[in-house]
């Protein structure tokens, strides 16, 4: 920020209190940080009111009311008579053990299939009706070429093209790696080497400096011991007091019935009510057949099938018939160049004559060039209405331009004083006179 000549006197005339630190008397909050800082920390007083309450505290108080107590029923006590523990379950009523029982055999249907013993018929009414029908045989006729006319050449023919010379099937090579071969190299490059290498010179004269081996600590071995007699009776145990088992066997379970699994003897009934209601039906009987025309008896001598109609008879295949070429075919043909000019007009551009149509006249401003004598107005109503309020000069840096400021007046009287006692102790020169 430029700083005018009204600036810095204001400057000089301002006055600082007294500090210890630069940063307390900043007040712009750039200046709070700085390396070596002497700044005495503020001691915060207790207060002696109490907190400030907001406004919906002080409208809404909170009730004081009293605290809940819940009151809980004390707990049933224990029948001292109860009734015998029932050991009768759904699921040992439902689930009972049947012992050894022999595995139920699947139940299968009788076989009824009655086999046919009559002779096996391999014609069906369909190729009895329609019999095969021998083809007419056709003569195949070879076409007539001109291989009279080509003779075969003993020079092999070449497949190279300039495809197949620039796009070639590189096969790809294992990189070169330049660096330590691998561990496994070693039985391969000496594969008859069972013994280790010798320690070489390099290892016998640096065999470095390891540590030793740490070995673990041992446990002492503890001298904890009890003193006096052990008292192993709690609360628990007191309170509960346990049976002896041998004492105090368990009862046998009560068993109204015998549980013994019998199975039944009787054949399993397989049929349901499905199978009941929707019987099997005798298809056979059911069996309307399809009525048929009477079977002719079929002649094997048939008479050829006359094929021609028409169409046939009225366009024939009329095959090409070679054409006679006189002289020597060899020679080659003589080309006499047109002597007229080549009529490059076509019959719709003689009868679709274009029309002539005037040119859009763009809608652009014209171009005038900028005048650019005298000066340029750079304000702008914007710059003119909202103005940007001064910048508050920090106190600190107020401070240090106050110190800089006098530092340079000390200087300057300095050197005058200087110049003029220079001045007062140079002796004076007397002119000379011309001669």
């Amino acid at each position: 920020m430029a700083l005018t000549h009204d600036d810095l006197e204001q400057i000089m005339k301002q006055e600082f209190p007294d500090f210890t630190c630069i940063c307390e008397i900043c007040d712009c909050g750039r200046h709070k940080h700085h390396k070596n800082c002497k700044r005495v920390g503020k001691i915060n007083k207790r207060r002696q009111k109490q907190c400030l309450l907001t406004t919906s505290q002080e409208t809404f108080k909170a009730f004081s009311a009293r605290p809940r107590s819940s009151k809980r029923p004390p707990q049933t006590p224990r029948d001292p008579n109860p009734p015998p523990m029932m050991f009768k379950t759904n699921q040992r009523d439902d689930f009972r053990p049947h012992g050894e029982v022999p595995r139920v055999q699947p139940f299968a249907f009788p076989d009824t299939y009655e086999i046919d013993k009559g002779p096996f018929q391999n014609v069906t009414f369909y190729s009895a009706e329609y019999g095969p029908k021998e083809l007419p045989s056709e003569t195949i006729l070879r076409p007539t070429s001109q291989g009279r006319y080509m003779r075969k050449t003993s020079a092999k023919l070449d497949t190279r093209t300039t495809n197949k010379e620039s796009f070639k099937h590189w096969v790809p090579q294992p990189a070169i790696r330049f660096g330590e071969l691998p561990s496994f190299t070693g039985s391969v490059l000496y594969p008859e080497q069972k013994n280790k290498l010798p320690q070489s010179t390099q290892q016998q004269s640096y065999p470095g400096a390891y540590a030793k081996k740490l070995e673990p600590c041992k446990i002492g071995e503890g001298d904890i011991k009890f003193e006096g007699a052990q008292m192993f009776v709690t609360e628990q145990r007191a309170n509960f007091p346990g049976h002896d088992p041998k004492l105090n066997p368990m009862p046998e379970p009560f068993v109204k019935e015998d549980q013994t699994y019998r199975p039944k003897d009787g054949k399993f009934d397989g049929l349901t009510v499905t199978m009941a209601d929707f019987t099997e039906k005798e298809l056979a009987a059911a069996h309307v057949p399809r009525a048929l025309a009477p079977i002719t008896k079929l002649d094997e001598n048939k008479p050829k099938f006359d094929g021609r109609t028409s169409f046939k008879e009225f366009y024939k295949n009329w095959n090409v018939q070679p054409r006679k070429r006189y002289g020597d075919f060899h020679e080659a043909q003589k080309y006499f160049p047109p002597i007229e000019k080549f009529d490059t007009k076509s019959t719709t551009q003689a009868t679709y004559i274009p029309k002539e149509f005037d040119p859009v006249k763009p809608y652009i401003p014209e171009e005038h060039t900028l005048n650019k004598d005298g000066k340029l107005d750079f304000t702008t109503v914007n710059a003119d209405t909202y103005k940007r309020p001064p910048v508050k000069l920090c106190k600190a840096e107020a401070f240090l331009i106050q110190q800089k400021l006098k530092k340079e007046q000390q200087e300057t009287l300095r050197q005058q004083q200087e110049q003029l006692s220079k001045s007062q102790t140079r002796p004076n020169k007397t002119p000379i006179a011309a001669k």
